[in-house]
């Protein structure tokens, strides 16, 4: 809960770097974010795949 995400800040901030490295992360999840808004193809795909059981995915398999 709240608890944890304080301890987590408080621990970044005692450690710069770390503080660095949860920032790129951050940004990079956006950019991820962000990328997948722009091509919904994929997620649409995805999602397709996770509703069709896995037997009727490929039909010409034995």
């Amino acid at each position: 809960g709240e608890q944890s995400s304080a301890d987590l800040l408080g621990a970044l901030g005692k450690n710069p770097a770390a503080l660095m490295n949860f920032m790129n992360l951050l940004t990079s999840a956006k950019e991820a974010m962000n990328a997948g808004r722009r091509e919904e193809k994929p997620v649409k795909k995805l999602e397709e795949s996770k509703t069709i059981p896995f037997k009727d995915r490929n039909p010409s398999s034995p």
